[in-house]
């Protein structure tokens, strides 16, 4: 340990002021919300005494004389004093159509829900397909996520199936190129698309899915002007609703990278993009565009598979694009309904458990004063 403005534990630094600011014992932090009760202006975060014992280190503040007790495996779990890098992207695998067939990602039984599993196995993959999934059971799964997104229906689900004069390429039987949603919405936060299967008897209409990063992470390598190119240009995204009165626009590259240099999403959409660009950019852009395109459409980046009825894809949509095969509506129906949830709820659920268990010790520690 260190007299300093510091205290050194279990070979990690931490401020007194950081010590004093998030402490986890009840003295500090309210018991319901885990929130914190004080700020450091009403404080502070001069030590009377410091003592470091076995699981946990007790400080005396100078302005409070009953002890707070912060346990050793708290402040290890909680260190800051650590080489700073480039932030490990959580258990994500870029794939292609290789990589999934030798992986061979299962079918989750909803019947069984586990949650755990899937929500693992969505984080790694970008998606993940789950049966035995009836529709009368299908708002309460939805619900266990988190709330439906409204963008685009005061409806929680949307029917995609053949409609004449609708108002989306979505309502007819053409192939959809993989895509985005939403891509046209000016204030969109990262989703989770969700199609589940009413019906899907009619020749073709295949579902498929594509890894943008892996796309991206090629065209890096390969061709890194045309990778700079896509992550620079704005390019807008046009949806217009005849129907509801809507005329929807959103102008951002397609690749857009976190503070790091790392694509962090994807937002691409054929059917809705545009893009305006003095002449002498305009080539080169579509350069770098078509070969994107391609590379979305290509078997060897794609999933490809038929979904039943019962199943339920979801997907990470600023990571996996999304799309189907062209199916004849004149020999079966394709039926499925579509809805969208905050991909935050997903990571919030699943960062709870163990954000909860690490807490709930360090109250523990906390009472056993």
């Amino acid at each position: 340990m260190n007299e300093m403005d510091f205290v050194t534990v279990d070979g990690n630094r931490f401020h007194h002021v950081w010590l004093r600011d998030n402490c986890p014992c009840p003295s500090c932090r309210d018991r319901s919300s885990y929130q914190k009760i004080h700020d450091p202006c009403e404080r502070l975060a001069v030590p009377a005494s410091i003592d470091l014992l076995d699981d946990a280190l007790v400080l005396t503040w100078s302005d409070d004389p009953s002890p707070h007790r912060i346990g050793r495996g708290w402040l290890q779990a909680n260190a800051y004093d650590r080489p700073r890098g480039n932030p490990v992207r959580e258990e994500r695998l870029v794939w292609d159509e290789k990589t999934l067939v030798a992986s061979r990602p299962v079918i989750h039984d909803a019947a069984k829900l586990d949650s755990a599993a899937w929500t693992e196995a969505m984080v790694k993959w970008g998606f993940v397909r789950l049966g035995n999934l009836p529709r009368s059971k299908l708002e309460g799964f939805v619900a266990s996520i988190g709330p439906i997104s409204h963008y685009i229906s005061p409806e929680p689900f949307i029917s995609i199936k053949v409609v004449a004069g609708g108002e989306d390429i979505g309502l007819t039987s053409h192939a959809l190129s993989p895509h985005s949603d939403l891509s046209y919405m000016p204030h969109m936060h990262p989703l989770i698309v969700g199609l589940y299967c009413v019906e899907n008897n009619a020749p073709g209409g295949e579902s498929i899915v594509v890894d943008g990063y892996r796309v991206a992470a090629d065209i890096e390598r390969e061709a890194p002007e045309d990778f700079a190119r896509l992550c620079r240009t704005p390019v807008t995204f046009r949806q217009f609703d005849p129907v509801a009165g809507y005329h929807f626009t959103r102008t951002t590259p397609i690749l857009r990278c976190d503070a790091h240099g790392d694509v962090a999403a994807v937002t691409f959409s054929h059917k809705n993009f545009s893009v305006d660009l003095p002449f002498d950019e305009m080539g080169p852009f579509y350069r770098a565009y078509t070969d994107l395109l391609g590379r979305f459409k290509d078997p060897s980046y794609q999933s490809v598979f038929k979904l039943e009825p019962e199943q339920l894809l979801l997907v990470e949509n600023d990571r996996v694009l999304h799309g189907r095969t062209a199916f004849d509506h004149r020999a079966g129906s394709r039926h499925f309904e579509a809805f969208h949830v905050s991909w935050d709820y997903l990571a919030g659920r699943r960062d709870f458990a163990a954000r909860a268990a690490l807490e709930s010790a360090a109250l523990q520690v906390s009472d056993a004063a």
